[in-house]
């Protein structure tokens, strides 16, 4: 079952929401400030005005940025097999070079190898 939080109903700022599993929250207004962590499941973060933390906690989380994003940081991107996705709004950047003089990398990178064949 998907619950979908959506950010003019949540009464807090400055503070944290946890959503529970395959969780669509709604951030776009940017009503919530401060950390927002996902549920078990395949969450779908809408990312507006503002500048949070996400923090996915489940497998296959999807972060959707819109047109009017902030400075946001994504605690824990997970890679590999089940991984998160990224995704912009049409008109954001141009090209991926664009889209990477705006990244930072914290931490070391992550990296994902497939397994050569066997011969």
């Amino acid at each position: 079952m998907t619950d979908t939080y959506i950010n003019t109903t949540v009464e807090t700022t400055a503070g944290s929401v946890d959503t529970q599993s395959d969780d669509v929250f709604d951030n776009s207004s940017g009503i919530v400030i401060g950390k927002i962590i996902g549920g078990s499941g395949d969450d779908t973060f809408i990312i507006g005005q503002g500048s949070n933390t996400y923090i996915p906690s489940g497998i296959g989380d999807r972060f959707d940025f819109g047109a009017d994003f902030g400075s946001d940081i994504i605690n824990g991107f997970k890679t590999g097999a089940g991984h998160d996705v990224i995704a912009f709004s049409r008109g954001d950047f141009t090209s991926f070079a664009e889209l990477q003089t705006h990244m930072t990398q914290v931490g070391p990178p992550r990296r994902s190898r497939s397994k050569p064949a066997a011969r």
